[in-house]
């Protein structure tokens, strides 16, 4: 993750706020995308976050932020967020309003940057898979 931080902070060519805003989402939908999901029960979702997520998730979230700042409040329940939307994508598509609202949330990340995250996602989601590997005994 250290590298994919520092080519973020020295290619991105965002300063300040809006470089933190683009990162913080950034990760959290890396994180959200690479983490495993499960066909099940609507109601277990909660449950299977709690116990199969969030841990790793906070994990990748604390080493990020021990290089970059980033409000860990924020990233974790944007993760949360993402996560639960794709588990009911998964288990009860009629409505998704996990989906709904991580897009809204996009908004926050301010005019003319969606571009950057968008470009930036790719490279993160291979950072967390890469990291997510490491974490689970692959070499």
């Amino acid at each position: 993750m250290y590298e994919i931080i520092t080519n973020f902070q020295t290619k991105s060519g965002l300063v300040g706020p809006s470089r933190t805003k683009v990162l913080q989402k950034v990760l959290a939908a890396s994180i959200a995308y690479t983490a495993p999901c499960f066909a099940g029960d609507v109601k277990e979702g909660t449950s299977f976050y709690n116990s199969m997520v969030m841990g790793t998730a906070l994990t990748i979230v604390s080493e990020v932020n021990e290089r970059c700042l980033v409000n860990t409040d924020e990233v974790m329940e944007d993760v949360r967020t993402l996560w639960m939307g794709r588990y009911n994508a998964i288990n009860n598509p009629i409505h998704n309003e996990n989906l709904e609202r991580f897009q809204a949330s996009l908004s926050t990340i301010g005019d003319g940057m969606m571009p950057h995250y968008e470009l930036w996602l790719g490279h993160f989601y291979k950072a967390t898979q890469t990291k997510l590997a490491r974490m689970n005994g692959a070499s």
